[in-house]
């Protein structure tokens, strides 16, 4: 990673954090309590006077800087601390190495997503989209496989699970004349379409999905299927960070899961409560615009 991606992260990162504010307050005590680290409704009350050293603040917040093997923990964390001493000059505050860095850990403590998103954004200023290998001309599957007059193969080809399947169909089945063709875009496959996540993971959404009007390359949208709305695997750490996440070109991923009825649902995320929601029926005229 360059010093140039270094920079902006951490830019990013103190931008998304009040990072002088907590440094002042850092100031104004002599500890750190549980209570500075979280908020005192998420923590046990039993836990609330239990003291942490500066030495444990610097280890846990040490272990959250490492989540993507691209990353050296030291070299981000330097860069922090350039631009936060150059905020505190900037306004006039005088604040000692020490107590940038104690500010530092606990801002990567209490927001260890904001670091993460920071990554996010500085990658999606810098990754190059590239055609590394292309889309097959043909792709063969079993005979017996059902016909797709909107498929790319003019087949339900590829593998399908109960969701995935249905939404598929939903594709084919679309009247309003938006589908132009879908694709069933697989995982790890040199010529699938992917997104490079903050942890340095990849991500292939479910569907590359041909939408009339839609402004971007070949009219694309990428579409993520999940299994359902009410179990914890939507809510799991992984997908928090890929529902966020934007492709260069083709912009953010829809998402959507289907309920029990069998509707499909538009799922988002919200910031302020930090987990995904269902935002009502899954349109595919909405498919149209940038998200």
């Amino acid at each position: 990673m360059d010093q140039q991606i270094e920079l902006l992260i951490a830019r990013e990162f103190c931008k998304a954090v009040p990072m002088v504010s907590m440094l002042l307050a850092v100031n104004s005590h002599a500890e750190l309590s549980m209570r500075d680290l979280f908020n005192a409704e998420q923590t046990d009350q039993r836990s609330l006077n239990i003291r942490m050293s500066a030495a444990r603040i610097a280890e846990q917040a040490q272990a959250q800087l490492c989540f993507n093997d691209g990353i050296d923990p030291r070299r981000i964390r330097e860069a922090i601390e350039a631009e936060l001493t150059r905020q505190c000059q900037k306004d006039g505050i005088e604040a000692s190495p020490r107590d940038v860095r104690r500010t530092i850990n606990l801002a990567i403590l209490r927001q260890p997503q904001a670091l993460k998103e920071a990554v996010r954004v500085a990658q999606s200023l810098h990754i190059r989209s590239e055609n590394i290998e292309p889309i097959p001309e043909m792709l063969f599957g079993p005979k017996d496989a059902e016909r797709a007059r909107k498929g790319a193969y003019g087949a339900f080809l590829g593998r399908f699970n109960r969701p995935e399947l249905a939404f598929a169909k939903m594709l084919e089945n679309d009247d309003t004349g938006r589908i132009k063709w879908w694709l069933r875009n697989p995982e790890n496959e040199k010529w699938a379409t992917r997104l490079i996540l903050p942890t340095g993971k990849r991500f292939f959404p479910d569907f590359v999905v041909g939408v009339a009007g839609r402004n971007t390359p070949d009219n694309i949208a990428l579409v993520e299927i999940k299994d359902d709305g009410d179990t914890g695997r939507l809510q799991s750490d992984s997908n928090a960070i890929k529902i966020r996440s934007v492709h260069r070109e083709y912009r953010k991923v829809f998402w959507s899961f289907q309920e029990q009825d069998g509707v499909f649902v538009k799922a988002v995320w919200n910031d302020s409560h930090n987990r995904i929601f269902g935002a009502g029926p899954f349109e595919i005229g909405e498919m149209v615009f940038i998200q």
